[in-house]
């Protein structure tokens, strides 16, 4: 594909702790989605705040074909 356009499989997300622990559990409103190029998502999850309350939270994205990127949560 042009310009390194390509589908991304069964792109999975996960929210994670400063120490890489994974906040479980956590409700997304989808999960393990194909995209594909341009194409574009909203997903929400929902988290217990007693779990998340203080802590320095990221999003992880990966995905079959898809390099891992982390995307802190601001506070």
């Amino acid at each position: 594909m042009e310009n390194g356009a390509y589908t991304s499989l069964m792109t999975r997300l996960a929210l994670q702790d400063e120490q890489g622990e994974l906040i479980c559990p956590v409700f997304w409103n989808d999960n393990y989605v194909s995209l594909l190029p341009g194409e574009k998502r909203l997903l929400e999850c929902v988290a217990d705040p007693a779990l998340t309350r203080g802590k320095d939270l990221r999003i992880v994205v990966s995905g079959w074909n898809t390099p891992r990127q982390e995307i802190a949560v601001p506070r």
